[in-house]
Formats: C-alpha cells, structure tokens, sequence
C-alpha cells in the first residue's frame, strides 16, 4: 500500500500533495470497478486554518508503485526548485 503525504507551499499558498494507492479504494467503493491506473498523485490547497480543502488542483495517475513514487519526488523537486506552476494561479 501507498500513502505519501507532504505539505509543500506554491506561490505562498500552502498544498498537501498525496499519492496513494487507489486500488485500495476499490473495497470501499466497489462502483469504480476495474481501475487502468492503480496509483494518483493529487494536490490539494490547505486554507489559512489548516484544513484541507479536497478539490484536486493537479492530479496525475500511473501503473505501478515505482512510477507512483518517482511522480510524487519529481513533484517535490519542482517545488524544491521554485518551478512556477501556472495552473495553480487560479486556485
């Protein structure tokens, strides 16, 4: 199982970026059925009291757990690396 949780801040806005494994969704919301992709890597705003708010600014989805892992690091390094990211400017 994956569960990778980090708090990062883009444009002086604070994010949780999670990557999980949604393949263990699929019991508790049998209706999704068969999944392509069994791993997402997804952002999330946290607002000025810290509380998450669950709509997905970025998403992106992949096949196996190596891909899932390396997807959430090369996000932290963009960060790290102070990448603009111009689809969060509406967010």
């Amino acid at each position: 199982m994956l569960d990778l949780k980090d708090v990062v801040t883009i444009n002086n806005k604070k994010y949780l970026l999670s990557t999980i494994d949604v393949s263990v969704q699929l019991n508790a919301y049998p209706i999704m059925g068969a999944l392509e992709y069994s791993f997402e890597t997804a952002l999330f705003r946290i607002n000025d009291n810290n509380e998450v708010y669950w709509v997905v600014s970025y998403c992106c989805k992949y096949k196996t757990i190596e891909e899932a892992e390396k997807g959430h690091k090369d996000f932290l390094k963009r960060v790290q690396n102070g990448e603009k990211m111009t689809f969060l400017e509406r967010t």
